[in-house]
């Protein structure tokens, strides 16, 4: 009753599990279908990758085989899926790109508007713009100040010397008591200088200092202070002479500086005003505030790179899940070696030995023991294949070729020579391929943990220079202290 319950099972498993792959295939099918009418991810693929690139799809399928055992029909169809979800990624790139550039090419050509620079209000100080041409360097021209009227300057002047003798004595009770420094400040509220003449500096400095540490009780003086007040220039004189010749100017120097010419005499000839227009093209050259062209590039080349970006990492992850495989299977190998010699020791036969592995790593995998492991995933597709019809050692030959590496196809041509000459000596040679397994095994785990080290290493040095900043530091501060 055992038996029959066990094989009821297996045959229960097997078609439910040939029902979801139908199920999926009936889906997958549909959904490919319906989407073919509709996108042009589709239609591109089916009208210029097919011809391009069939060598690149037959290489895909055979990574993609190696993930996932199943039929041609399924892999073609992922590789379809997948070829179109790359395209899908290229268009739609492409087509941001495309519009970008559009609007671009739009605002290029619309009428431009004049352009607003805006002047540093009364006091602040000049400024730098810079303009920039259409195919030639920027522009950069200094923007002064707002600059007052006649009648608001000599009231700016008024209300900055009343400000002055408001602030001028400091600590000071008056003018005629004047024991501490005096407050000499330069800068004015309003944009003005100001500057001190002192008639005695030795008594009251430039600066407001006041000299009077050294004086008898009784002792007083008059010093008288000049205020200057100014904005704007300054007087100086001083005669150079040059020799000064006209320069030749190229066409493209001649342009540049007729633009520099208007621009400073629109500078000059609004400082009372907040602000001043400039035109938007000069001699057919457009002149921007902002590099929008440029801009506009980057933005581009920011498109293309993240495009390559999400290219490149789909592609990493099938190759991640290539070495993740490779690696899985390389460990599972002594394992599925020792169990093997275990059952066949004690008294299986070869194909029930292999049938009993399968059917414990499936029920591990049921119980959430064990997560899924690619060498018995297709362990248990090779006895899938014998219970449909398939010979013993076609079966064991296809399972070694399907693992891809060395160890699996010497295991199986191993079994396989010996069915051949019958299973006398097959216990002993999987026992001493067991040892030469588990040896291998202990020499990659000792390697994986050499490389482990040596990633550990960078960490190590950082924690290292952690160290040392929290043991110097303190001395560091000490040492200042001295």
């Amino acid at each position: 009753l055992f038996g029959y319950e066990q094989v009821a099972k297996r045959i229960a498993n097997i078609r439910l599990t040939a029902g979801v792959r139908q199920s999926m295939r009936k889906r997958k099918k549909q959904k490919l279908s319906k989407s073919s009418h509709r996108s042009v991810s589709v239609w591109f693929y089916d009208k210029v990758w097919k011809r391009k690139g069939t060598s690149r799809d037959r290489t895909m399928m055979a990574k993609l085989r190696i993930l996932h055992p199943v039929s041609e029909t399924e892999l073609s169809l992922m590789v379809k899926q997948y070829r179109i979800e790359q395209i899908k990624l290229f268009l739609g790139c492409a087509l941001i790109s495309l519009f970008t550039l559009t609007g671009a090419g739009i605002y290029h050509f619309l009428p431009k508007e004049p352009i607003v620079i805006e002047r540093n209000s009364y006091g602040e100080g000049e400024k730098e713009e810079t303009i920039y041409v259409e195919e030639q360097s920027p522009i950069s021209f200094t923007v002064q100040e707002r600059e007052y009227t006649e009648e608001e300057l000599e009231q700016v002047f008024r209300d900055g010397f009343v400000w002055i003798r408001a602030q001028m004595l400091k600590d000071n009770p008056e003018a005629s008591d004047v024991r501490s420094s005096l407050n000499f400040m330069t800068e004015i509220p309003g944009g003005l200088k100001a500057e001190w003449l002192s008639e005695n500096p030795d008594i009251i400095q430039d600066d407001g200092t006041v000299c009077n540490e050294d004086w008898e009780e009784s002792r007083q003086e008059l010093v008288g202070v000049t205020v200057l007040l100014s904005y704007g220039s300054k007087i100086e004189k001083q005669e150079v002479h040059f020799t000064v010749k006209s320069h030749e100017w190229t066409a493209a120097e001649r342009i540049r500086k007729n633009i520099y010419r208007v621009i400073q005499s629109k500078e000059e000839d609004s400082r009372t005003e907040e602000s001043f227009l400039l035109p938007s093209t000069i001699d057919g050259m457009t002149l921007e505030q902002n590099q929008s062209g440029r801009q506009i590039i980057s933005l581009v080349v920011l498109i293309l790179v993240i495009f390559g970006f999400l290219l490149c990492r789909k592609q990493g992850k099938l190759r991640e899940k290539l070495e993740i495989r490779q690696k899985q299977i390389l460990e599972d190998y002594p394992r599925i070696v020792n169990q093997l010699v275990l059952y066949l020791g004690a008294g299986m036969n070869l194909k029930a030995a292999f049938e009993k592995i399968a059917a414990e790593h499936q029920e591990e995998r049921g119980d959430g023991i064990q997560s899924f492991r690619y060498a018995y995933q297709e362990l248990y597709i090779m006895m899938n294949e014998m219970r449909s019809g398939t010979a013993e050692k076609q079966a064991y030959e296809s399972y070694g070729a399907r693992m891809g590496e060395n160890c699996y196809i010497k295991l199986m041509a191993l079994i396989v020579q010996n069915l051949q000459k019958g299973n006398k000596g097959l216990l002993k040679a999987l026992s001493e391929e067991e040892e030469a397994a588990f040896s291998k095994r202990i020499s990659q785990a000792k390697k994986q943990g050499e490389e482990a080290g040596t990633r550990l290493l960078f960490p190590m040095i950082i924690l290292l220079i952690v160290v040392m900043i929290i043991v110097m530091l303190p001395a560091v501060f000490q040492f200042q202290t001295y």
